[in-house]
This record gives C-alpha cells, sequence and structure tokens, in this order.
C-alpha cells in the first residue's frame, strides 16, 4: 500500500436558491492499496472498498502532522475549523 496523494481540508461552495452554503470536505488521503483499488481515505473512513484491509495506521500518520511537523490532536483533525487562523484585521465569532 502507498500514499499517491494527500488532499487538504477545505470548503465547497454550493450555490441555493437564496444564497451560498459551504459544506466542509475534510482532509484525506488517495491510496494505492495491494488489491489494485485506489481510495481516498479520510480520519472517518479507512477501509478500502475493494478489499476491506483497514488502513487506519496510514491514514492517522498521514493526516496528524506528517506534511507540517507537528501533531495534531483527534479533535483538531475532525474539526480542523476550531483550530482555523484568522486573517489579521478581522474578528472571529465565538463557538
Amino acid at each position: 500500500m502507498k500514499v499517491i496523494e494527500y488532499l487538504e481540508g477545505h470548503y465547497i461552495a454550493q450555490e441555493e436558491p437564496f444564497g451560498m452554503a459551504y459544506k466542509w470536505s475534510p482532509e484525506g488521503v488517495v491510496v494505492e492499496c495491494r488489491c489494485g483499488a485506489r481510495p481516498t481515505l479520510m480520519a472517518t473512513r479507512t477501509i478500502c472498498s475493494g478489499c476491506g484491509i483497514d488502513h487506519v495506521r496510514i491514514v492517522r500518520r498521514e493526516l496528524n502532522g506528517s506534511k507540517n511537523g507537528s501533531q495534531k490532536t483527534v479533535d483538531e483533525v475532525l474539526h480542523p475549523w476550531r483550530y482555523g487562523k484568522t486573517p489579521e484585521g478581522t474578528e472571529t465569532i465565538p463557538v
């Protein structure tokens, strides 16, 4: 099994009749499994749909800060919007 691509978490804008809706798409990794499948795995989905192998260790390692050298908590992986940086000159709304 090898990691093909790292996918950053991001919002997807969807136009609605009365405005815009924003859907959160969590970070994930595209892997090439031993069975030949290339599933996109996330913190909440770690099992290959082709063969059923659970790649939880690889997914956790890739999503737990290996890209920037710092370790993330489980809450930071599952709820990244709580830890986002605010652009200078803007205010945050309490959650």
